[in-house]
């Protein structure tokens, strides 16, 4: 089917994907009875699925039998609290309940480690689930795996890809899906709250500007005679800059330093939903504050220099 189309480089199926997360099951090995730890289930998958998503083996290999199973590392640590695997966990017997067989005296066929795979994100980043992980062999067309998995060398070729699907697979609903397109959509909550309170911010800032010109206007108007008795004394338009900036950047610099310990615990608070989370550098927090101070000192320059060129003697006739 796929294999055959010179578009097509890679196909796999499987029972789950590692974006929706995964059931649990429980972890025996022969001669204990207890039920050891819990485990992300993964199910079957069959071959090429690790070479697809290019997840790497640290220890063996694939499953390829029915009672053979892949476990991550995680898996590995998890058991060397209940027994002694130094020796390595290819060759070890397992038995993961929900998956049989077993005898007809109930005693259950155990399932031999293949391969010891990387870890990999199972779920998304705000929910990230943190139990070690297996995967069983599938055979196409025997064991139920509902997701085909196949990778193109160019995106316009996958209506030859759909084309193919609906005649092998036909009277199925068949929905083509980008896997980096389905793990983005997992974040859209974030992203649109993200974007609102970056609009937010903007406005805001817009808002701030706007009053700090009409608070400008009113000083202006009401030191006007001062600033004519200035410019009389010999002060110079930079001397009168000077004078309105001086008050603002000070009330504007405390301001700036409140709103930047804000920032940082809001944003701490809000990186606290996700399981892996960038460093909030002080310096993003400095330069955002900065930027925001040479905006306003820009907004103070431009409404003072009309007040400091403004003619003294027309200033203190209004008066």
């Amino acid at each position: 089917m796929l294999e055959g189309l010179p578009e097509v480089t890679g196909v796999a199926t499987s029972y789950n994907l590692p974006y929706r997360g995964a059931s649990g099951n429980n972890v025996h090995i022969p001669d204990d009875q207890r039920e050891l730890f819990n485990i992300a289930d993964q199910y079957n998958c069959s071959d090429g699925f690790f070479e697809l998503l290019g997840i790497p083996f640290i220890d063996g290999r694939a499953p390829k039998g029915n009672l053979e199973v892949a476990v991550d590392e995680k898996f590995v640590a998890r058991m060397a609290d209940f027994t002694d695997w130094s020796d390595g966990a290819v060759g070890k017997q397992v038995f993961i309940t929900e998956h049989g067989p077993v005898t007809e005296d109930g005693i259950p066929y155990y399932y031999t480690i293949t391969g010891v795979y990387k870890s990999y994100l199972i779920g998304n980043l705000q929910g990230v689930d943190p139990r070690p992980s297996v995967m069983f062999h599938g055979e196409i067309g025997t064991d139920y795996m509902p997701h085909i998995l196949f990778k193109v060398n160019n995106p316009a070729s996958l209506p030859a890809v759909r084309a193919a699907l609906e005649q092998t697979l036909e009277g199925w609903d068949i929905e083509i899906v980008s896997y980096e397109e389905a793990m983005r959509a997992a974040y859209d909550d974030s992203k649109k709250m993200r974007n609102t309170m970056a609009l937010g911010a903007v406005f805001s800032l817009l808002i701030a500007l706007l009053g700090l010109i009409g608070f400008i206007r009113d000083e202006s108007l009401r030191r006007s005679k001062e600033m004519a008795v200035r410019k009389i004394n010999g002060a110079t338009t930079q001397d009168i800059l000077g004078v309105f900036a001086k008050d603002i950047m000070k009330l504007s610099a405390v301001m700036a330093v409140i709103a930047c310990i804000a920032a940082f615990f809001v944003a701490h608070k809000w990186l606290e939903q996700f399981a892996e989370k960038v460093s909030l550098n002080p310096l993003y927090f400095i330069g955002g504050a900065l930027l925001v101070l040479t905006i306003v000192l820009g907004v103070v320059v431009l409404n003072c220099l009309r007040i400091a060129r403004a003619n003294p003697v027309e200033s203190l006739k209004n008066e």
